[in-house]
């Protein structure tokens, strides 16, 4: 959400050590740690059009209305590889062909193979790319499955 407010430059530094004092005083570790809401656990055998389509009808995404977010456990990475510039992404490929693209997550590419079993969190996408239309996962967070 946004909000907008005038400050005189002169009281700026007062106003910023108010908000410093007021952030020590009302925030903890625990209200700072990053929370990922999912909305669903899904098998990857039902991730597919009719799921897409599904989904879809939800849209307008956005605030008040968030992505719906999906947790997969203990799939099996058939290919990997880095994508863009210097690595900063990373692309998987699970079975039945199913796409999975992770931006920002490329330094994950250096802690994964080919066989390795993952948990991911993901949202479901149509992915246009010229003359080709495909559905893939954007991975919001992964972890390696515990075995």
């Amino acid at each position: 959400m946004a909000a907008g407010f005038t400050l005189k430059t002169e009281r700026l530094a007062e106003f910023s050590a108010a908000l410093q004092g007021f952030g020590e005083v009302s925030l903890d570790e625990e209200t700072l740690k990053p929370v990922l809401k999912i909305d669903a656990k899904l098998p990857l055998e039902l991730l597919g059009w009719d799921l897409f389509n599904l989904v879809s009808e939800l849209e307008p995404f956005g605030i008040g209305n968030p992505e719906p977010v999906f947790l997969t456990k203990n799939t099996e990475i058939a290919s990997l590889k880095e994508l863009g510039l210097g690595g900063k992404h990373l692309s998987l490929t699970f079975k039945n062909n199913l796409r999975a693209v992770g931006f920002g997550l490329g330094e994950w590419s250096a802690r994964l193979k080919i066989g390795d079993r993952v948990d991911i969190v993901y949202s479901v996408v149509k992915n246009e790319w010229k003359e080709n239309v495909s559905l893939e996962l954007r991975i919001k967070d992964l972890k390696l499955a515990p075995e």
